[in-house]
Protein backbone atom coordinates (compact mmCIF):
# COMPACT_ATOMS: atom_id res chain seq x y z
CA UNK A 1 0.00 0.00 0.00
CA UNK A 2 0.71 3.64 0.06
CA UNK A 3 1.72 5.41 2.94
CA UNK A 4 -0.04 8.96 2.06
CA UNK A 5 1.33 10.95 5.61
CA UNK A 6 4.84 10.12 2.97
CA UNK A 7 3.77 12.57 0.47
CA UNK A 8 3.52 16.32 0.28
CA UNK A 9 -0.03 16.56 -1.30
CA UNK A 10 -2.60 14.20 -1.60
CA UNK A 11 -6.30 15.22 -3.18
CA UNK A 12 -9.40 13.99 -1.95
CA UNK A 13 -11.97 14.66 -4.49
CA UNK A 14 -15.58 15.27 -2.91
CA UNK A 15 -19.02 14.06 -4.17
CA UNK A 16 -22.46 15.09 -3.11
CA UNK A 17 -25.72 15.73 -4.15
CA UNK A 18 -24.66 16.14 -7.88
CA UNK A 19 -21.99 18.23 -7.30
CA UNK A 20 -18.15 17.91 -6.56
CA UNK A 21 -15.33 19.88 -4.63
CA UNK A 22 -11.99 19.37 -3.96
CA UNK A 23 -9.89 19.18 -0.51
CA UNK A 24 -6.27 19.08 -0.76
CA UNK A 25 -3.90 18.02 2.06
CA UNK A 26 -0.61 20.04 2.06
CA UNK A 27 2.32 18.52 4.25
CA UNK A 28 0.13 15.29 5.55
CA UNK A 29 3.01 13.62 7.59
CA UNK A 30 3.86 17.48 9.05
CA UNK A 31 0.54 16.98 11.25
CA UNK A 32 1.05 17.46 15.52
CA UNK A 33 -0.38 14.91 17.64
CA UNK A 34 -1.48 13.06 14.64
CA UNK A 35 -4.04 15.87 14.07
CA UNK A 36 -4.20 17.62 10.68
CA UNK A 37 -3.41 21.35 11.93
CA UNK A 38 -6.36 23.54 10.25
CA UNK A 39 -8.81 23.61 7.53
CA UNK A 40 -8.17 26.92 5.05
CA UNK A 41 -11.10 28.79 3.51
CA UNK A 42 -9.90 31.85 2.35
CA UNK A 43 -6.25 33.11 0.34
CA UNK A 44 -5.32 34.47 3.69
CA UNK A 45 -5.46 31.63 5.38
CA UNK A 46 -3.77 29.61 3.03
CA UNK A 47 -0.96 31.71 2.67
CA UNK A 48 -0.54 31.76 6.34
CA UNK A 49 -0.24 27.81 6.60
CA UNK A 50 2.09 27.60 3.64
CA UNK A 51 4.15 30.10 5.75
CA UNK A 52 4.18 27.13 8.28
CA UNK A 53 6.00 27.26 11.73
CA UNK A 54 9.36 28.83 12.37
CA UNK A 55 12.04 26.61 13.46
CA UNK A 56 15.20 27.84 15.87
CA UNK A 57 17.64 29.38 13.35
CA UNK A 58 14.80 30.93 11.27
CA UNK A 59 14.10 28.52 9.00
CA UNK A 60 10.13 27.51 7.92
CA UNK A 61 8.72 24.05 8.62
CA UNK A 62 6.07 23.81 6.34
CA UNK A 63 2.53 22.65 8.00
CA UNK A 64 -0.17 20.56 7.39
CA UNK A 65 -3.12 22.03 6.42
CA UNK A 66 -6.46 21.16 4.46
CA UNK A 67 -7.27 23.15 1.75
CA UNK A 68 -11.26 23.27 0.85
CA UNK A 69 -11.86 24.39 -3.06
CA UNK A 70 -15.44 24.42 -4.08
CA UNK A 71 -16.52 26.36 -7.04
CA UNK A 72 -20.63 26.92 -6.05
CA UNK A 73 -21.66 29.33 -3.63
CA UNK A 74 -23.56 27.26 -0.78
CA UNK A 75 -22.18 24.23 -2.25
CA UNK A 76 -20.27 21.57 0.28
CA UNK A 77 -19.92 22.95 3.91
CA UNK A 78 -16.19 23.01 4.48
CA UNK A 79 -16.31 22.09 8.38
CA UNK A 80 -18.48 19.30 7.70
CA UNK A 81 -15.77 18.06 4.71
CA UNK A 82 -13.04 18.93 6.73
CA UNK A 83 -14.48 17.03 10.14
CA UNK A 84 -15.34 13.61 7.91
CA UNK A 85 -11.71 13.62 6.62
CA UNK A 86 -9.89 13.95 9.83
CA UNK A 87 -12.13 11.17 10.97
CA UNK A 88 -10.78 9.19 8.17
CA UNK A 89 -7.30 9.91 8.32
CA UNK A 90 -7.94 8.95 11.91
CA UNK A 91 -8.62 5.34 11.64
Amino acid sequence: GVNIFDKDIVFFPIHSQLHWSLVILCHPGETVNDEVGGEVDSADDATQAMRGKREAGGARQPASYLLHLDSMTGGHKTAFVVNRLREYLAL
